[in-house]
């Protein structure tokens, strides 16, 4: 997925559980403004929302994986973590025929054996440098403040579209970004060519 006139670039990484009302209300304000996300799903709620994920892709919005039912991936040992995976990227794949090549662990938590059992399954590890907090405040202003105070080129930036406040702030999000020279792309198409098993906050902060 490719993006143009990109003097300024960022990525809006979203988590989502596939059956927030609110996500087709997101993804036609993306659609309205020729904004790409990289939305990361839950395994065990994929299958309730395929028209959704399947949307997510055909809009040019990337999916990607963010475990099954959302545990700290240091407290389940390689094999619950390989499941958590593995059983993930077969939901997302049956609901959109996309593999996702990348991943966010909850809470922003690994150890070295979830990294080997991320590694092994291809996938690169997606954090975030800009963290909107959006799941504590429930503001659409501050969530607004937040995001346009840190925002950079070449920024992950962390949100929550199950939360309305969220989608409410989406719009006016995004235009600010985009009046100040941003393009906002996919995660993949920030960071070009990820690797398996390694931690990306940003384009340039591996």
């Amino acid at each position: 997925m490719g993006s143009t006139a990109p003097s300024r670039s960022a990525s809006r990484s979203r988590s989502t559980t596939g059956r927030d009302p609110h996500t087709e209300k997101l993804l036609d304000v993306l659609k309205a403004r020729d904004a790409k996300a990289t939305f990361f799903m839950l395994g065990s709620l994929v299958g309730g929302r395929p028209d959704t994920v399947k949307r997510m892709v055909d809009e040019g919005h990337e999916v990607a994986n963010h475990t099954w039912n959302h545990p700290d991936l240091r407290t389940i040992g390689a094999d619950g973590v390989t499941s958590q995976l593995s059983r993930t990227q077969d939901a997302i794949e049956a609901a959109s025929g996309v593999e996702p090549q990348l991943m966010r662990p909850p809470y922003g938590a690994t150890n070295g054996t979830a990294v080997d059992a991320i590694a092994a399954q291809g996938l690169s590890i997606i954090m975030w440098d800009v963290d909107t907090e959006d799941w504590k405040n429930r503001s659409a202003s501050e969530t607004t403040s937040r995001a346009l105070a840190s925002a950079h080129p070449g920024a992950i930036i962390l949100f929550h579209d199950i939360h309305p406040s969220t989608v409410d702030a989406a719009p006016g999000i995004i235009d600010a970004l985009h009046s100040q020279g941003y393009t906002l792309v996919t995660v993949s198409n920030l960071l070009g060519d990820p690797e398996p098993g390694v931690k990306y906050y940003s384009s340039s902060n591996p």
